[in-house]
């Protein structure tokens, strides 16, 4: 079938049973990393430059969570003072604000961009090795943020033992919250998910498939996945059980008992950059009010009984809009992630053009118009 010039094909594939119709769930995202910029102390009418990072190569601004505390976080301290003839380094540890969950909606209040933060006080500690002797060294940090912001101050002084005070620094800081929606559908004891989180007080959002498998009513693993996240980029989510399968990163219920929590980690946190491990460690909480069976069990923990049918899909169709756009529409199962490819001729290697997550309603696709006389599209589920 010819539509100005453009050959196209339908994945005609039969649609899921009105048994599995998607549901959705709240969910909130947060990054346990904070990015505290550089920062600076005038004096005389010079300037220093306290700076933070994780990453040996390169100043990335990141604490990072130490897992020894609640609070308690890790970095390399970097001052560079007029005076000296290269930087100061030391590891430090230093804590965060831990106001707790004042609103008690899971949201621990420091990543929580909807609530203010006026003046909270921390401390740290470091260590300088010259190779000759350890010289012990404090910061005492002051935050604050407005609520709705992303970001806020911190002034962090630096003290060294037998020296005093090397200057009090003002920092920008920032926090990655994100919220939205986990649409499902159940099939067996198997969860066909998607994630759509928008980012909270800035542009940003992740978009992708996000599967679960309930391991017992309290308990949910998933499994690994690809999001488009921040600037059209690919971040990959890893699985419950590529750490290990000793100790494995799951979401367990508690809280109203629909309330899910647990933590993951991206296998890189900043694609833009060659360094991995940075950024990486994020917080996932799920909000399930769903329960189709009135049994107290919210439906992501409620197995779906008798035989799981096949997961089909999807369903691709083109049109012409003006101008030679084309247009496709894509459908299917809620959460499947989908590969659109084109090709010139049925014979020629496809191409990857787009990717897309399928969610409850249709996926509309535009391309610009092409000079090729006919054209095939597909999609495939990945």
């Amino acid at each position: 079938m010819k539509s100005c010039g453009i050959v196209w094909i339908l994945c005609a594939l039969s649609l899921l049973p009105l048994r599995l119709a998607a549901k959705t769930a709240e969910t909130w995202l947060y990054c346990t990393s904070v990015k505290v910029s550089p920062g600076t102390f005038k004096q005389l009418g010079q300037t220093s430059t306290l700076s933070f990072s994780v990453d040996p190569n390169r100043i990335n601004s990141e604490l990072a969570v130490s897992g020894t505390g609640p609070s308690l976080y890790n970095t390399l301290l970097i001052l560079d003072a007029p005076s000296f003839l290269e930087p100061l380094r030391a590891p430090l540890d230093i804590a965060v604000p831990d106001p707790g969950d004042l609103d008690l909606n899971g949201l621990p209040d420091f990543f929580d961009v909807s609530l203010e933060l006026t003046s909270v006080k921390t401390s740290g500690t470091f260590s300088l090795d010259d190779g000759m002797e350890i010289t012990q060294g404090t910061v005492s940090a002051v935050w604050s943020r407005p609520a709705e912001s992303t970001t806020g101050t911190v002034k962090i002084q630096v003290n060294v033992n037998g020296l005093g005070s090397l200057g009090t620094f003002t920092h920008s800081f920032e926090i990655f919250e994100y919220h939205g929606a986990l649409t499902y559908t159940n099939a067996g004891t198997n969860l066909f998910a998607s994630v759509d989180l928008e980012r909270a007080g800035a542009a940003g959002k992740f978009q992708g498939p996000f599967h679960l498998a309930q391991i017992d009513e309290n308990e949910l693993s998933f499994a690994p996945s690809q999001w488009q996240g921040p600037g059209d980029l690919n971040f990959s989510v890893l699985g419950s059980y590529e750490l290990g399968a000793e100790d494995p990163l799951t979401l367990l219920r508690g809280g109203q008992l629909t309330n899910y929590f647990g933590s993951f980690f991206f296998a890189d946190g900043d694609p833009t950059t060659s360094f991995e491990n940075e950024y990486d460690l994020w917080v996932l909480e799920i909000h399930d009010g769903n329960d189709s069976d009135k049994d107290g069990l919210p439906d992501l923990s409620d197995p779906v009984d008798g035989t799981v049918p096949a997961v089909k899909g999807p369903v691709l169709s083109l049109s012409v809009a003006g101008n030679g756009v084309t247009r496709l529409t894509l459908t299917g199962t809620a959460g499947q992630n989908v590969l659109v490819q084109q090709a010139d001729m049925l014979t020629s290697i496809w191409q990857g053009v787009r990717t897309a997550t399928l969610g409850v309603e249709p996926i509309t696709l535009e391309f610009p118009a092409s000079t090729a006389t006919t054209r095939f599209w597909r999609a495939q589920v990945q």
